[in-house]
């Protein structure tokens, strides 16, 4: 819906998405009420950009996979409409860090400090219409969680899709791999750009660290 109201109308403000519901907030007990007012997008001067409206954000763990899907969102739907990707403008009414994260939290700052990397950039999407891409990478997740054997594994380069899809691809792949204790693929790993092959080898240290890193 919002991708046609933008198509019917580049300076719409009614591209919206409401995320949560007042009756979320009817019951006591509900812990699981949505943290996310809203979504609104603005095409200004060539590029999708995007307001997310938040009643309230974990600063340290919610913060990261909320502007990861908003932004990731914002992508695909600026690939869509053939524009550049914009600006996200977060706005939290109550943002807080929990006590017991906070001596996690100051690691990563310690350990952010200098670490930017030109050769980290994020990938770009392709341009055009994800959507097919992304159902097909979503089934072939599905495909993989299903498989109970590394024989069984179907091949993420044998899916026909463009660069970047089948790099997501590739990370769920080895992902399985190791959930299955298998031999992780190295030389599948080293495909991946050089972000991806830095997060995995930070995550699984042990698994996915790379000679010399």
């Amino acid at each position: 819906m919002v991708v046609q109201e933008l198509r019917r109308d580049r300076d719409s403000k009614r591209a919206v998405i409401t995320i949560y519901e007042p009756r979320e907030a009817l019951v006591p007990d509900n812990i699981d009420v949505a943290c996310t007012l809203g979504l609104q997008f603005f095409v200004r001067d060539g590029a999708l950009h995007c307001q997310s409206y938040m009643r309230a954000n974990d600063a340290f763990v919610g913060v990261v996979s909320d502007v990861f899907s908003f932004t990731g969102m914002q992508e695909v739907m600026a690939r869509q409409l053939g524009l550049e990707v914009g600006g996200l403008t977060h706005s939290v009414g109550s943002y807080h860090l929990y006590l017991n994260d906070a001596d996690r939290a100051e690691r990563v700052l310690t350990e952010a400090r200098g670490m930017t990397n030109p050769a980290d950039a994020f990938p770009a999407m392709p341009e055009g219409d994800s959507w097919p891409q992304i159902h097909a990478v979503i089934d072939y997740m599905d495909g993989l969680h299903g498989c109970s054997s590394p024989s069984a594994l179907a091949r993420p380069e044998a899916m026909g899709l463009s660069d970047y899809w089948r790099d997501v691809a590739t990370i769920f792949y080895l992902h399985r791999q190791h959930a299955l204790s298998a031999a992780v693929d190295r030389k599948l790993l080293e495909t991946l750009p050089h972000l991806y092959q830095t997060l995995l080898a930070q995550r699984w240290p042990d698994v996915f660290g790379l000679p010399g890193r």
